[in-house]
């Protein structure tokens, strides 16, 4: 009988009586620079993210304190929304998540009204534009009535303020 000779891979090719069992050096760098250049990329993706996520959490709580004292201070005659402009403050919860939040308010005459615009703003980790929310401030008598309801006659709106 005769004997049938197997020869490896790379015997075959080399002709050699070389026998590759494993990998080499230079492969395993080239599989862990691969590998730290990808973890790195995603680390750094990951911190990114997570900034990102901070500042839109600021942003929409800024929002939402701007729009509370909002509504609050339309409720009120222009009188009062004058003497309570004085005293705006942010929130206790706004005032510890945003360091350094400021609440600035001004009433302006337009055509329109009397507009109430606030803005807020916070020490942030990039320059950025104060937010900013607009509202009109509607003429109330002092029975709490507004003075364009259209429910009040004429006799009325005279006793009222018309500054």
């Amino acid at each position: 009988m005769k004997k049938i000779e197997t020869k490896n891979r790379c015997e075959r090719l080399v002709g050699t009586g070389f026998r590759r069992n494993g990998v080499t050096a230079f492969e395993i760098m080239v599989t862990i620079s691969v590998l730290t250049t990808v973890a790195m990329f995603v680390t750094t993706m990951a911190i990114q993210i997570k900034f990102i996520w901070r500042d839109i959490e600021q942003h929409q709580l800024a929002i939402n304190e701007l729009s509370n004292q909002l509504d609050e201070l339309t409720r009120y005659s222009v009188t009062e929304v004058k003497r309570r402009l004085g005293e705006i403050n942010a929130g206790e919860d706004t005032s510890r998540r945003l360091k350094g939040v400021v609440i600035r308010g001004e009433l302006l005459a337009d055509e329109i009204g009397n507009r109430l615009v606030l803005k807020l703003d916070w020490n942030r980790r990039y320059p950025g534009k104060p937010i900013e929310l607009s509202g009109w401030v509607v003429e109330r008598l002092d029975d709490g009535k507004d003075v364009s309801d259209g429910q009040l006659d004429s006799t009325q709106i005279e006793g009222g303020d018309e500054s």
